[in-house]
């Protein structure tokens, strides 16, 4: 995945780290229990600059603010295959499966912060497009990350909707995944890119998706225990 988004035009790329910018606003005004932040009073000494000058005073306002801006800048909602969202602002064909994934999460994010109607209909019809499109079965994209990111915006929306055509979409990928991915080179984990295998990296997602049964239940294990390995041995190195 890191190959192809540094392959990605610059406009892309942008949009993708604006995402991520609206998500952790998102994220964070989540938190806030007041429409109004107390920020500590102290200087930027390097650059004169104070932390109240630097940060937002109405952070709720300003998250609307980012949604609505990135939603009116690169959410396409008539023609064919729509909704989705575009490549950039010049570029308006539809983001490739793993990018429009992550940029679900975007409306993801913002639903969980402020649960609306809109925003509810709005991912239950983008994950129905995005299905559409790339199908329920990822296994046609060698890069196990990218399916990730669609297990991630299709388990997140079947927790927002109910709607459980995405929670299979999820499960049976998540399977599909593992059983090709797992192994225990380096320790454990599933392999970034099938392709590159045995000479690639493993995913730094690794996205476990619950499911009620003994088997995801143990393949759970295998990810948290490899997880718990890495933390350990960076925090002894």
């Amino acid at each position: 995945m890191k190959k192809q988004y540094l392959k990605q035009p610059p406009a892309l790329r942008n949009l993708m780290q604006l995402t991520l910018a609206i998500s952790i606003l998102l994220t964070a005004c989540k938190k806030q229990n007041s429409d109004v932040i107390n920020i500590p009073q102290k200087a930027d000494v390097k650059n004169k600059i104070s932390l109240a000058a630097m940060l937002p005073t109405n952070p709720i306002s300003n998250a609307d603010a980012a949604y609505d801006g990135f939603l009116k800048a690169y959410l396409i909602t008539s023609g064919a295959g729509a909704p989705y969202f575009c490549q950039s602002l010049t570029n308006r064909e539809r983001a490739f499966f793993w990018q429009q994934c992550y940029l679900i999460t975007t409306v993801e994010d913002a639903y969980d912060r402020n649960p609306t109607t809109a925003r509810k209909q709005l991912v239950s019809d983008l994950l129905t497009k995005m299905l559409a499109q790339d199908l329920t079965d990822w296994s046609w994209d060698s890069w196990n990350d990218d399916v990730q990111w669609g297990m991630i915006a299709c388990i997140r929306g079947y927790l927002i909707t109910g709607n459980t055509a995405f929670r299979d979409a999820a499960k049976n990928n998540f399977d599909m995944c593992y059983n090709r991915g797992w192994d225990n080179t380096y320790g454990g984990g599933i392999w970034e890119d099938q392709n590159q295998v045995p000479n690639g990296g493993k995913c730094g997602l690794d996205a476990c998706m619950s499911g009620p049964d003994h088997n995801h239940i143990e393949r759970h294990r295998h990810c948290l225990a490899l997880i718990c390995r890495r933390r350990s041995a960076r925090k002894t190195s």
